[in-house]
């Protein structure tokens, strides 16, 4: 009866881990360029978490409650695409190695625009209002 009890206990400690980021996507690349943009295609608010990490490797996870979240990276243009769908929020944690320049653009912007280098950062960007951004960009404001 007590070996019972104990392994339903472990077995509900280990589960509860994976059950918990049940909406969380992650991915690692490897990169070994010199310049890397992140380009954010979202339109929702959201934050970007910009982490100095491992050299050689691109880490990315994503948090897009009630939706869902994916990205890519392309070594030929040296780009992280950065893409959600049917959320109001979502959230990027990027690790990138230390030698690597970044720049973000956000949906906000037009263009990319270079960080500061540190060791971390965090870029914000706001849902487009109605009737602004590109086709397809709007958004209902949510109550």
């Amino acid at each position: 009866m007590r070996a019972i009890g104990l392994s339903l206990a472990l077995a509900t400690a280990v589960a509860a881990p994976a059950a918990a980021q049940s909406d969380v996507a992650r991915r690692s690349f490897t990169f070994f360029g010199s310049d890397l943009t992140i380009v954010i295609l979202d339109h929702t608010a959201g934050q970007l978490r910009l982490v100095r990490g491992s050299a050689g490797r691109v880490e990315v996870a994503a948090r897009a409650p009630g939706g869902f979240s994916g990205f890519g990276l392309s070594n030929q243009d040296g780009r992280l695409r950065l893409a959600s769908t049917g959320a109001y929020t979502v959230d990027y944690l990027v690790f990138v190695p230390d030698n690597v320049r970044v720049q973000v653009q956000t949906p906000d912007k037009a263009y990319p625009e270079p960080t500061t280098g540190g060791e971390e950062m965090t870029i914000r960007w706001s849902t487009p209002t109605e009737g602004g951004g590109e086709p397809g960009a709007r958004v209902p404001n949510r109550p």
